[in-house]
């Protein structure tokens, strides 16, 4: 199991943002939710089924949506980000998976226990969620909110922009009915 979930992070790579943002718009929030291409409306503007939303609601928030789809929707609002992996032929990149693991065996400074411990397809899906949205948390942003479910990338996320600004608001929406000792919510750094 732990050799298949290295294998994994070989078929990471490729993950891009397909929009770009208006530089002049200043956005006071961050939604990191999930995208689909039936909840896009032909005006471009997306129907978040956690929130019970729409995008174009208020165009001070800014869009984060890591996309599962394969087909892009045809019109994207000015205020929506997409994190996506294109179709590929390959399914797997062994040299992507190489230079993950190089950089893990430096910035472990050649701990054994931080290697094994950063070796992971969730925590390099982490890295890239992490790694494409850090660029729009400004000073302007006040509030992340995200449909949370307890995954690294979004505790990963959640620390990130405290690091960034520790006046951020973060906040979780537990969308599902939790588990009998849901210890996996306790409060983490």
């Amino acid at each position: 199991i732990f050799f298949k979930d290295i294998i994994s992070i070989s078929n990471l790579y490729n993950y891009n943002l397909v929009n770009k943002l208006d530089s002049n718009i200043k956005y006071n929030k961050i939604i990191v939710s999930w995208g689909f291409k039936s909840r896009f409306l032909p005006d471009g503007s997306y129907n978040d089924r956690y929130f019970k939303i729409n995008s174009k609601d208020n165009d001070k928030i800014l869009w984060f949506l890591i996309y599962t789809d394969e087909d892009l929707p045809k019109k994207v609002s000015d205020n929506i980000l997409i994190l996506t992996k294109p179709a590929n032929k390959l399914k797997y990149n062994f040299f992507y998976l190489i230079k993950a693991i190089l950089v893990k065996i430096a910035l472990s400074k050649f701990s054994f226990k931080k290697f094994f411990h950063s070796l992971s397809s969730s925590t390099e899906f982490s890295n890239i969620v992490s790694d494409n949205l850090k660029q729009f948390i400004t000073k302007d942003v006040k509030t992340i909110i995200m449909p949370y479910e307890c995954q690294p990338f979004q505790n990963k996320i959640f620390k990130t922009s405290k690091i960034m600004n520790s006046e951020i608001k973060t906040i979780g929406y537990v969308h599902a009915f939790p588990v009998g000792l849901p210890t996996n919510y306790i409060f983490r750094d």
